[in-house]
């Protein structure tokens, strides 16, 4: 009986979700190549200082960030991960996608995401840009 209880704690433990700041980056950045979008699905991701700025954002701003339809990942990968304390950390990561509305268009973007913990879990406090490359499949029309 001892063995059953065991086995079975052991399984439900294993089941639970280790949310980490990879993990929390990683379903932010899923989330964004999905069709639909809005500040209220992203709000769970980011820190309330975060939140406040892209909700303050204008509507054309806003539009932009919450993006474009037509976009395709290819490859998002954490390349590193280092922590200043326990509850804050810097995730330095690669992003290349396929894009297109007037012109066809190929990304590849490198940014640094800073991710805070709070009580229910990793956050997105910031995101800073280090690198971006688009290559333009067509020329670009006036």
């Amino acid at each position: 009986m001892r063995v059953l209880i065991f086995l079975f704690l052991i399984a439900l433990f294993a089941c639970e979700k280790n949310n980490s700041p990879e993990e929390t980056l990683t379903s932010f950045v899923n989330y964004r190549f999905e069709k639909q979008q809005d500040l209220e699905h992203i709000k769970p991701f980011l820190t309330d200082k975060f939140f406040v700025f892209f909700n303050d954002l204008n509507l054309e701003a806003r539009d932009k960030v919450l993006g474009p339809k037509n976009i395709l990942k290819k490859k998002f990968k954490i390349l590193i991960k280092k922590c200043e304390t326990e509850e804050k950390c810097f995730v330095t990561y690669y992003l290349n996608y396929l894009g297109g509305e007037k012109t066809e268009h190929e990304v590849e973007l490198k940014k640094i995401a800073e991710m805070v913990l709070e009580s229910d879990g990793w956050k997105i406090n910031d995101v800073t840009d280090v690198k971006t490359f688009v290559d333009f499949k067509d020329q670009l029309k006036p």
